[in-house]
């Protein structure tokens, strides 16, 4: 599992969720450097899952040049997005403190049932509006989710396509995001609980 790149947004200090910035130059060395990390430890991957997000498949093709590896299947799924932070994205973290009180921020960011304001989907930036999202019912489009609600997005993903590539003897690599990648390593977690 690898966490993208730092985006120019978490630079700034701004919610990001299922916007859709680029990579810092910080973001794209932090690529290259888990790449070497990776062929030091002599992984290599068959398959590669990512967000539908560019920073995490930037990550993802920086990580792959670097390791020779571009021939590898990609698949990209909603499933491994940020969670979407609702009408918060696109705000500043700081200044979205001072109005609400750090306390409720920091209950919107890791409490794990907390939610943080939807966003309407009237909204030109919601993502029902997004071409990349087309072939997805709207209701599986989120107008704001929980810690909770980012990881049973994604437990699908694990229970219907990485476990069955892992039971294949495949090598799995995963480029998501901070809240995505919580929700698979809690179902991994809940695996081994059994």
């Amino acid at each position: 599992l690898m966490r993208c790149g730092q985006s120019v947004y978490h630079v700034n200090g701004t919610f990001t969720g299922w916007l859709d910035p680029p990579l810092s130059e910080q973001g794209l060395d932090q690529c290259k450097h888990a790449a070497s990390l990776l062929v030091t430890e002599g992984f290599e991957p068959d398959v590669v899952y990512t967000s539908r997000l560019k920073r995490s498949i930037i990550s993802t093709w920086k990580l792959l040049e670097s390791m020779d590896s571009l021939f590898i299947p990609v698949m990209k799924t909603y499933r491994l997005n940020q969670r979407m932070y609702g009408s918060l994205q696109g705000l500043s973290k700081e200044e979205t403190a001072k109005e609400v009180g750090a306390e409720v921020v920091q209950a919107w960011r890791n409490n794990l049932k907390a939610k943080p304001p939807r966003l309407s989907r009237d909204d030109p930036s919601h993502p029902c509006n997004d071409r990349r999202y087309a072939d997805l019912d709207k209701e599986l489009i989120p107008c704001s989710e929980s810690i909770f609600d980012c990881k049973e997005r994604a437990r699908p993903l694990w229970d219907y396509k990485i476990k069955k590539d892992i039971e294949d003897g495949k090598t799995v690599l995963v480029v998501g995001h901070r809240d995505s990648l919580r929700g698979i390593v809690s179902v991994l977690n809940d695996v081994k609980g059994e």
